[in-house]
């Protein structure tokens, strides 16, 4: 009875890439990476949190877009995948936090964080 959680572990952790990776995006793949938080790194770079899965399935880091306004500074985490996904791929769901810098025009001063993949703000922490 014991080898049936173990199994029942190993199903939910263990997916397919296409299954895995099919919410939005272009071919079935996420294009951006959520924001999980922010911290300000000096008066115009701010350290942007998320999470990245296994890279073959859930792709990584591609560039980062800044659109800044009078009152909010957008920014957006593009995922770039290294090659078209395999079918037949075992993708373990597990994520690792991960930090990028992000350089500003101009000091962040008030202006609210803005997560270009949600549209929600980003809490400074």
């Amino acid at each position: 009875m014991r080898a049936r959680p173990a199994i029942t572990l190993l199903a939910v952790l263990l997916t397919g890439c296409a299954a895995g990776a099919t919410a939005g995006g272009s071919g079935g793949r996420p294009r951006l990476f959520r924001i999980s938080g922010a911290a300000l790194a000096g008066p115009k770079t701010i350290e942007v949190r998320f999470e990245q899965g296994y890279v073959p399935c859930y792709g990584k880091l591609g560039h980062v877009a800044v659109r800044p306004g009078d009152d909010r500074v957008t920014v957006t985490l593009h995922r770039t995948y290294p090659k078209p996904p395999d079918p037949h791929r075992m993708c373990a769901q597990f994520q690792v936090v991960k930090t990028t810098r992000v350089h500003l025009h101009a000091p962040l001063a008030g202006r609210t964080l803005i997560d270009g993949s949600t549209g929600k703000p980003v809490p400074l922490h």
